[in-house]
């Protein structure tokens, strides 16, 4: 059958205002204006016959248990139909009525009112009648309940919901009929289950004509008169454009007094006269900042966007906008509505959705602000947001710099106009933002036709003076930072050779650093002598730009940074050694080795220190080739020396699992349940829930089997959910020891699932821990409750594969392995380490272990997962592979630098070596770094020990 075009229904809101539509009325709808040109096409709209000529849904007359009539209480004495109370499903309660429509335009309008013990509200439409229903539908056949339409049986919205209270709401409706060739056209009015003593009056249908909507002009005209009136654009060089703006209003009043604007095409041609009219005014004392404040204008974001951010936009600090609290959103508008962000908050949450502008270039002065806003009720927590109700009334906040103004009493449909001017104290401070707080209930913040406006006249000017002074000062202080190695190497008796190189860096590019001089104050800031030309020019040629002409003699960052690399590079072999005798002295402290050689460790780290005191003596360039070789030696003996010395101290693990031997089961003493138990060479894992067989799904523990079934790599624990897999300490460890756990971690795509590792008491309490979300690359404690305070977070990136059909082979591979070594001190009550992979190694991974415990030690380590758990996983299960489980007990203090003999080292055995100097003796147990004496150098040693033990 041929496709029908029955007809486009315009959904529209409603307009309060009293009523009573004769042709030639105007009547507002939410996005427009009509007039009509028509009689009321409902029969007994104003319940003058009481309830005669509307049904219920199935029946000839309305239920008289849901409906009832009150005479002379609308806004002009009208009759109405007054709602009993919601009625059950199953009992027809509506009140309906069905008109058959021929092409055209229509207005269609009811008023309602909440009375008695109900005092406001909002209806529903839509294909469920719910509370309060209210619906106005098109359909081909007249059916009065609204059902999904079809191509050859099409249903069109007409309605939307409406709030009331207790004064009388008028709701008007414009839709158009295109075309009843094929198939009638019927309009279906319908109300249903509305609360008790909710009243409904003056429904209407009739034909109409579009116009143009004036409130758009008077819109317009209120800010125009607003800006008038304030004082900073109210200027005397602005007298000129204020009578032409006060001309321009003038005539557009009179059109529409005169109805003359009627017409839209013609309207649309004369209002944006208004628009330039009121720019020019303000012109006159401010400048609009919208090229410097990238994506102020809305129209130029993309179209839609999810998040805290809009992306796209740069850093607000470069000049951008950023948007905070909710899910934010922005779309191309319907019906004609202007460009507008909106912000969702979820039910139950108290978010400030915040809406920012800034740039960090711009000078210190007075600034105004202003913008568009309104606020909505709503339970959805993402864009678009569709379900708002505008009865929220809400104080809002407006700020420029460090100035905040509220905003009070937002409510309501229409966008309300906010302004603010202030002042900004400091260059680059400038940034002007719009809170909305968020109240628990759920809500939506829409923000439109934002503007920054400065009236700093020269402020492009002084922004451009700003970003070079910025961009100078990085390349400055890298001088500065350059210069001063220099100097510092040039006494570093640890650079013996090339020294020449850095005197010709100094004697080269010293003229051109002092250019600089007084261009910077003595706090870092603009001196206000170099012009932004001078500072442009030589902050461009620090970088590895091509010369263009003798400003090449401005590379004085390049030239000293080149110096030092090459004197560094000349004497790497004394830094390496350098660094590997503090390797050793780390190496000795570490407890983990408390059973080694250390005498022979420490005469190896002597006999490195005297070969280095002995080249460094007498070292000069003629000497470096035989110097090198030497130094050469004694690193390859130092080295050796710190690894006999691992080997001879490596104490035995007292948990060591490679999940090489197969799954057992076991019988639980305690319960007589079975559990599932992989043994290791020291120690086992335990399971309450583990797959045996290869027809297992993404949440289950098992050997080496991934997400498709194919067992692969059956040496390698996956990790499962809803459960953990535990290994017990067979020996805690005292107040006097320290443990380390040493395991290595691959991650597929995780989804929304999470890896987690629990450190617990005897009670199976968690004492310390962390969780890794793959999906987002990080590793953080944030999917538990973290009361307790022991949250962890790494700087860094975790590596995984984030391919959905990556199974084990293809994740479980040395690129993507993330090895774990976490050293838990009771003493330090943290518990720290290092996370290492290929490509990557985070450092600083601190934990704090539970104080609020009676009983924070260690018993046992867990590892499981947590997120989806539905059955059909498909890509967004848990992948994720364990192995290598090392666990070490052993004395947290090592025996090096620990003077005072307390098994740590720490700032008494400081003490301790303060006390033996005073002495005057030569107490061996005071010469931490075995040079014979015991002196200030000591001290040093056993702060280099407290830091990496």
């Amino acid at each position: 059958m041929k496709k029908r075009l029955l007809f486009a229904a315009l959904a529209m809101s409603f307009a309060i205002g009293s009523f009573a539509y004769e042709d030639g009325d105007y009547a507002y709808t939410k996005n427009g204006r009509v007039k009509v040109t028509g009689e009321n096409l409902v029969t007994n709209g104003d319940f003058a016959n009481e309830l005669k000529d509307w049904t219920g849904a199935t029946e000839e007359s309305p239920n008289s248990d849901a409906w009832g009539l009150q005479p002379g209480v609308g806004a002009n004495g009208e009759n109405a139909a007054i709602s009993k109370g919601a009625q059950s499903d199953e009992t027809d309660n509506a009140l309906c009525q069905v008109i058959q429509l021929t092409p055209g335009t229509y207005v269609a309008s009811f008023q309602i009112q909440a009375s008695g013990e109900t005092t406001s509200g909002a209806t529903s439409v839509g294909t469920t009648i719910n509370a309060n229903y209210a619906d106005i539908f098109l359909n081909t056949d007249g059916a009065k309940t609204r059902a999904a339409g079809t191509e050859e049986a099409p249903v069109g919205a007409v309605a939307t919901s409406v709030n009331f209270n207790g004064n009388w709401t008028t709701a008007n409706f414009f839709f158009e009929v295109a075309d009843t060739t094929n198939a009638p056209t019927f309009l279906v009015i319908r109300f249903e289950k509305l609360a008790t003593d909710v009243q409904i009056t003056n429904v209407s249908v009739n034909t109409a004509d579009e116009v143009y909507d004036i409130r758009i002009a008077q819109q317009k005209i209120a800010w125009a008169r607003t800006a008038i009136e304030i004082p900073e654009f109210n200027t005397s060089d602005a007298a000129g454009k204020r009578n032409e703006l006060l001309e321009s209003i003038g005539g557009i009043e009179s059109m529409m007094e005169a109805g003359e604007l009627d017409v839209i095409s013609q309207a649309e041609a004369i209002i944006p006269q208004l628009d330039v009219a009121i720019g020019e005014f303000l012109d006159c004392s401010s400048k609009n900042l919208k090229e410097q404040l990238k994506g102020i204008d809305i129209s130029t974001l993309g179209y839609a966007g999810r998040g805290r951010t809009i992306t796209g936009l740069g850093s607000a600090e470069a000049g951008g906008v950023w948007l905070e609290g909710g899910s934010w959103g922005h779309l191309n508008p319907a019906d004609g509505e202007e460009e507008y962000l909106m912000s969702a908050i979820q039910t139950g949450y108290d978010h400030t959705a915040k809406y920012c502008v800034a740039n960090s270039t711009l000078p210190a002065g007075k600034y105004f602000f202003t913008a568009e806003i309104r606020n909505a009720r709503t339970t959805k927590t993402s864009w678009p947001c569709d379900d708002r109700v505008y009865d929220l009334e809400t104080t809002c906040q407006i700020s420029i710099g460090d100035v905040t103004q509220d905003i009070e009493n937002v409510v309501g449909e229409a966008y309300q106009r906010v302004y603010l001017i202030a002042d900004v104290a400091a260059d680059g401070g400038f940034t002007a933002s719009l809170y909305w707080p968020g109240n628990g209930s759920g809500g939506a913040f829409f923000v439109r036709n934002p503007e920054v406006r400065t009236f700093e006249m020269d402020a492009e000017e002084k922004a451009a003076h700003v970003a070079a002074f910025t961009d100078f000062l990085v390349q400055y202080n890298a001088a500065v930072s350059a210069r001063n190695t220099i100097i510092s190497m040039q006494s570093d008796k640890n650079y013996p050779w090339n020294k020449q190189a850095l005197q010709e860096a100094l004697d080269t590019y010293d003229p051109y650093f002092h250019i600089t001089d007084g261009w910077v104050t003595a706090n870092g800031e603009d001196a206000g002598v170099a012009t932004t030309d001078q500072l442009n020019s030589w902050a461009k040629y620090q970088g590895g730009e091509v010369p263009e002409d003798e400003k090449a003699t401005y590379y004085v960052v390049r030239g000293y940074q080149a110096a030092i690399n090459t004197v560094k590079t000349d004497n790497k072999a004394i830094s390496d050694l350098n660094a590997e005798i503090s390797r050793a002295y780390e190496v000795s402290a570490d407890g983990m080795f408390s059973n080694g050689d250390k005498p022979a460790l420490m005469l190896a780290i002597t006999e490195a220190q005297n070969t280095l005191k002995t080249v460094l003596s007498d070292a000069d360039d003629s000497s470096k080739d035989a110097d090198e070789a030497t130094l050469a030696e004694a690193l390859a003996t130092l080295t050796a020396a710190i690894e006999t010395f691992k080997e001879s101290g490596s104490i035995s693990p007292i948990v060591d699992i490679d999940f090489s031997n197969p799954v057992q089961t076991e019988t639980n003493v305690e319960d007589g349940t079975d559990i599932y138990v992989i043994k290791g060479a020291k120690g086992q894992m335990n399971f309450t829930v583990f797959q045996t067989d290869n027809s297992i799904n993404d949440y289950s523990f098992a050997l080496g089997v991934d997400v498709n079934g194919e067992t692969q790599l059956g040496d390698v624990l996956h990790v499962g959910g809803d459960s953990y897999g535990e290994a017990v300490l067979p020996e805690a460890a005292g107040d006097g020891e320290a443990l380390r756990i040493f395991f290595d971690l691959w991650f597929g795509q995780l989804g929304s699932a999470y890896q987690y590792v629990d450190l617990v008491n005897a009670d199976g309490e968690r004492v310390a821990g962390f969780s890794i979300d793959s999906y987002r690359s990080v590793v953080e404690y944030n999917e538990f409750d973290n009361e307790e305070g022991t949250g962890m977070v790494i700087k860094g990136k975790i590596k995984s594969n984030h391919d959905k059909n990556g199974g084990a082979a293809s994740v479980c591979t040395e690129a993507l392995t993330n090895a774990f070594d976490l050293t838990v001190n009771y003493k330090a009550g943290t518990v720290n380490g290092t996370l290492t992979n290929s490509s990557n190694k985070v450092v600083g991974i601190e934990i704090p272990i539970r104080t609020d415990l009676a009983d924070n030690k260690i018993a046992a380590f867990r590892i499981g997962g947590r997120g989806h758990a539905k059955a059909n996983a498909g890509a967004f299960g848990r992948r994720a592979w364990f192995d290598n489980l090392k666990i070490y007990k052993y004395p947290a203090g090592g025996v090096t630098g620990d003077v005072n003999g307390d098994t740590f080292v720490d700032v008494a055995d400081i003490s301790m070596v303060i006390t033996i100097m005073a002495a005057g003796t030569n107490d061996k147990a005071g010469d931490v770094n075995g040079d014979g004496e015991v002196d200030v150098a000591d001290i040093s040693a056993i702060i280099t020990i407290m830091a990496n033990n």
